[in-house]
């Protein structure tokens, strides 16, 4: 997740020989475009649209997005975003309240995290509970969920 909310994550599952690899990058929350942009850049290193399962977005594909991401992958392409874009188009980047309570409750919990064990040395004799991450997911995100964006289900 990236915590500015001008920044768009864009994530795409893809399969590579027997692996699923999860290529990702940014472009801008304002670009109407921005998944083609990110796959452009991606797809200049050898990826083929042909092996793509999934596609993880944070904001809510543009409408030249959907059109772009139906025509360029398979039919089964499951695509997924944890926030809506803002209806009128001037306030794309700008940040909706999902986001920015996503974003404080992710500092709030960060903060207590370290607050409770500062150096994230594992305590003696407890064993560290790594809750199952979503599929895009690539960060350490304390307090997660079903929507690790938001830490509550979906």
């Amino acid at each position: 997740m990236n915590t500015d909310p001008s920044v768009n994550v864009v994530v795409f599952e893809v399969k590579i020989g027997r692996r699923l690899e999860r290529p990702l990058g940014e472009c801008s929350t304002r670009a109407a475009d921005g998944i083609r942009t990110v796959w452009g850049e991606l797809a200049a290193d050898g990826l083929r649209a042909a092996d793509v399962r999934r596609v993880y977005s944070q904001w809510e594909p543009t409408p030249d997005d959907r059109a772009f991401l139906a025509s360029e992958f398979p039919a089964g392409v499951r695509v997924s975003y944890s926030f809506r874009r803002p209806a009128a188009r001037r306030d794309w980047g700008k940040g909706t309240p999902e986001s920015v309570r996503a974003v404080d409750d992710f500092w709030r919990t960060w903060e207590e995290r370290e607050r409770v064990n500062p150096a994230g040395v594992a305590v003696a004799g407890a064993r560290p509970r790594r809750p199952r991450r979503p599929w895009w997911q690539y960060w350490d995100w304390p307090g997660e969920g079903n929507n690790p964006l938001t830490g509550k289900p979906r």
